[in-house]
Formats: C-alpha cells, sequence, structure tokens
C-alpha cells in the first residue's frame, strides 16, 4: 500500500529517501512518506502505530519520548519480507507541533549494509578455514608421499598430481563461491532496477545453458508464455540462479534424464503473498527427504556429503540462489515426490513494490 495523501506535510516528507513517519502525543500515525508504507506494510493514517509495527521496544521508546519530551535513538530488526536492521531516530521537538499539529518524528536509517558487512567478513573467515581444512589435509599429506615413498614412482606421481589438481581447483571454486556469497548477503537491503523480461532472459541465455551440457539435457518449455509482465530484478545475478539450479538438477538428476524448465503466473506468491512469476525446473532422481528440503539453502548443508565433492560442489549453490531471490523479493520452494523426482520453483514478484 503506498499513501495517497498530496497535503504539503506529505510532499515535505517525500524529500527523505528513508522511512519517516509523523506521530501524535497518542502515538496515532498522522503522516509518512512512500518509503515509510513500503518497509512498514502500513494500512492506514490515523490509526495507533501498533497495529502497523509490532516491534516492542520501539514502540516503548516511541511512548517514552512522548512522554519526557526528549531525542531517542534505537536499533531494530525486521524480518519480513526479508531480514534488516533499521536506526531509529526518534525526534521531539516544539516545531513540529506548530508545522505537523503532531508531537514525534521518526527517521529510520537502514544500517543492514553495515551490520552485515561485519558479519559476513567474520563469517567469511570461519566457513573458509573450516572447508579448506580438508582439501589442504590432502595436499599435504601428497606432498609427504611425493617426498618420500612416491620420489622415484613416475605412476605415482602422476596420479598424486592430478589429486592435487582436483583439489587446489576445489579450494579455488570454494573460494570463488564464498566471495559470491558474501557479496549477495550484503546487497539483501538494495533492490534491483532494472526491468527484465524472464522468458527473453532463458531465451537468450538457452546456449550459455546448454554449452555447459549435453543439449538434449535441457528442456525449454515456455512456447505458451509469450507476454508476460517484466519483473524488477538484475540480470547477471538472475542468470546466476538458473545456472546454479540447473546444475544441481543435471549433477543430482537421473543420468541422461531431461532437465525441464518452465515458466508460469501465480496468483499469490507463497509465503509472500502477490501477483508473481513462477520458474519451475524439474529432474527425475532420487527424491529429497522431507527433514532436509528446509535446510538444502543453508551454506555447506549438504545430504550426502561425499557425493557433492565428487560432483563438484561447494554446498553453497542454493545459498546463493537463497540471497540473490531475497534482493529480488522473491523465494525459492522446494517440491520432492518419492519415484518422481524433485521440482525447484523460484518465484519473483510482478510488482516490486512489497
Amino acid at each position: 500500500m503506498s499513501n495517497t495523501n498530496d497535503s504539503p506535510e506529505m510532499r515535505l516528507l517525500e524529500v527523505f529517501p528513508s522511512p519517516v513517519m509523523i506521530l501524535t502525543e497518542k502515538r496515532e500515525l498522522k503522516y509518512a512518506n512512500s518509503a515509510a508504507f513500503e518497509i512498514f506494510n502500513i494500512r492506514a493514517l490515523g490509526s495507533d502505530l501498533s497495529l502497523s509495527i509490532r516491534v516492542p521496544e520501539l514502540l516503548e521508546a516511541i511512548s517514552l519520548a512522548i512522554k519526557e519530551k526528549k531525542h531517542s535513538e534505537i536499533e531494530i530488526s525486521l524480518t519480513v519480507p526479508f531480514y534488516r536492521v533499521l536506526r531509529a531516530n526518534i525526534i521531539s521537538n516544539a516545531n513540529l507541533v506548530e508545522f505537523f499539529n503532531a508531537s514525534i518524528m521518526i527517521v529510520f536509517l537502514d544500517i543492514t549494509s553495515q551490520i552485515f558487512s561485519d558479519k559476513v567478513r567474520q563469517d567469511f573467515i570461519a566457513n573458509l578455514s573450516h572447508e579448506l581444512k580438508s582439501p589442504l589435509s590432502s595436499l599435504i599429506g601428497i606432498i609427504e608421499t611425493l617426498s618420500g615413498p612416491a620420489r622415484d614412482d613416475e605412476n605415482a606421481r602422476l596420479r598424486f598430481l592430478k589429486l592435487m589438481k582436483d583439489e587446489t581447483h576445489r579450494m579455488k571454486r570454494m573460494v570463488d563461491d564464498l566471495l559470491s556469497l558474501a557479496k549477495f548477503e550484503g546487497r539483501g537491503s538494495i533492490k534491483p532496477k532494472d526491468q527484465i523480461n524472464i522468458i527473453q532472459l532463458l531465451n537468450t541465455n538457452q546456449e550459455l545453458f546448454l554449452a555447459r551440457y549435453k543439449k538434449n539435457l535441457i528442456d525449454f518449455n515456455m512456447k505458451q508464455m509469450t507476454e508476460i509482465p517484466n519483473i524488477t530484478g538484475d540480470q547477471d545475478e538472475l542468470i546466476r540462479v538458473f545456472q546454479n539450479l540447473i546444475d544441481n538438477a543435471i549433477k543430482y538428476g537421473e543420468e541422461n534424464s531431461p532437465v525441464i524448465i518452465e515458466v508460469f503466473m501465480v496468483t499469490h506468491i507463497p509465503d509472500l503473498g502477490g501477483k508473481g512469476l513462477a520458474i519451475s525446473i524439474f529432474n527425475k532422481g532420487e527424491d529429497i527427504a522431507p527433514e532436509h528440503i528446509p535446510r538444502l539453502t543453508e551454506r555447506f548443508y549438504r545430504i550426502d556429503k561425499s557425493r557433492s565433492r565428487e560432483l563438484g560442489g561447494t554446498g553453497l549453490g542454493l545459498a546463493i540462489v537463497k540471497h540473490i531471490l531475497v534482493r529480488h523479493r522473491g523465494i525459492l520452494k522446494i517440491e520432492s515426490k518419492k519415484g518422481y523426482g524433485s521440482t525447484f520453483i523460484v518465484y519473483l514478484p510482478i510488482n516490486n513494490s512489497h
């Protein structure tokens, strides 16, 4: 919902790019700019703020500011539609009474990127050190063997050199994916701005997808979709989403079984609401047990660790997909049926205003 009030007060608040609210001494929401309507999903003006914002610590701080007529500052966390951290500056000033006939102004500043940059840096170091232990140990063992028992064994040397090459490539993939994940995690609160036609994006990049695999392994079933609305997105990031999902489907599907890609409209996006596009990627293969599905987008979560490593997986592909979709205000849903296979469905809102 957006604010349609065209009063001078509202035009003034619209100058602010950040969410701004004006409250009466009864904590009623008198004015709010478009950014506030969007972030807090405000239903209507004139009601108690608690009906729009269910953050007890913020409501308490506002009530205290009204009572004591003092400025204050507080940090709050929101989880819907995605995680973000806001710093709320609660301002009590006599000029507010004169101009707005109100008592309190709240200016919100999104500090998610700042918070995430610190957390991502810490997580990156911790994850990297943990995940590189195994390949580094393997390399040390190989080097010791080549320096000792296998020093003069030509066949062993060639075999071990191949193992060293495989382990170093594995470490490179790990570092590359960790860097990508850190970048996408830090950009979750920044909405993309380009207008993207999903059908055109998939059609244009068919050769890119097909070049990685046998051409008969991917079936783009999009003939029935001729006219669809654009979505707001980042083309390179969306290509990464579909590459990762197709890559997973090929690796974990039945051998020579085609991956089927379909695009269709939905009137309600699961968990998020609103109209959207659904892009489903289906592969026939082993089903995924229900207890694993909610955890598949966690970093380094693997159902079968040894198989994942054999196939070149880093355990980060679906985590990257998840965080790209967070930035696009979309969501990934996973369905799996025994004896049938698994479907990964990307939902993207047609209108990214919520």
